[in-house]
């Protein structure tokens, strides 16, 4: 249990590796560090000897359940940067050595976190979004509300519970990602997660320079590509971060 916050702590499962590289791994909203496309891609990583941390975000799995709510990444961010405070503090790991892998919610996490930590030095997302405005209004509709509800959820949660779900952009962490590798993997029939997204996302990450790649995944949905082509997700993931750790 890695302690983030003076009240929050977050349940993980340490794989010992057998190189000094190490990648944190975490799910998607209203799952856990459980789900296959958590666990599969973090095979993948620790059968290339790569040290991996699988961790449950905050009010999912065993972490400490704050309030229950999901907060777009904003506190979600935050926690990953303690974690990698917490690797290099207790695992003797190097910032220079250590990346990101993000599924679907968690991706949106990952994409924040160039923001939030100067300790991370690659990012790895599967799927992502880039206008979160547009993206949470779709996200009401999967879930069969109104498009409009998502403002006053917006509100409310700046009001009632203090968390600004907009305060760190998604431009503004693509900028400050730097020279800093960002791969997205994204299925280009993904239903939950627009694939548009992630290609808005690219084009404006090379639009600043950033170091980024996108592996597009044909007629996969939602987290499919893993599954559809695995050697070859497996192959990109590997060798982007044996390539972006040092």
């Amino acid at each position: 249990r890695i302690p983030v916050t003076d009240d929050v702590e977050l349940a993980s499962w340490w794989l010992e590796g057998t190189n000094n590289k190490t990648v944190m791994v975490t799910h998607g909203i209203g799952t856990s560090k459980q789900d296959f496309n958590t666990l599969l891609p973090a095979n993948m990583l620790a059968k290339a000897g790569f040290n991996v941390l699988i961790v449950d975000q905050r009010d999912a799995g065993l972490s400490t359940c704050t309030d229950g709510r999901h907060s777009a990444g904003q506190e979600e961010s935050s926690d990953f940067a303690a974690v990698a405070e917490w690797l290099i503090a207790n695992k003797g790991a190097d910032k220079d050595a250590i990346g990101m892998f993000g599924v679907s919610g968690g991706a949106i996490m990952t994409s924040l976190l160039p923001a939030k930590s100067d300790n991370v030095a690659a990012f790895a997302m599967e799927g992502t979004i880039f206008d979160f405005n547009a993206a949470a209004t779709k996200e009401v509709e999967f879930q069969g509300f109104p498009g409009f509800l998502w403002q006053i959820a917006e509100f409310s949660a700046k009001l009632f519970h203090g968390v600004d779900l907009s305060e760190t952009s998604v431009k503004d962490s693509i900028v400050a990602a730097g020279t800093r590798p960002m791969v997205i993997l994204h299925g280009d029939n993904d239903q939950r997660l627009d694939y548009q997204s992630s290609v808005d996302f690219y084009d404006y990450a090379v639009s600043v320079g950033a170091d980024i790649e996108l592996e597009t995944f044909e007629d996969a949905d939602h987290t499919e590509g893993m599954l559809t082509e695995t050697d070859r997700y497996a192959a990109i993931l590997v060798e982007f971060f044996e390539k972006s750790l040092k």
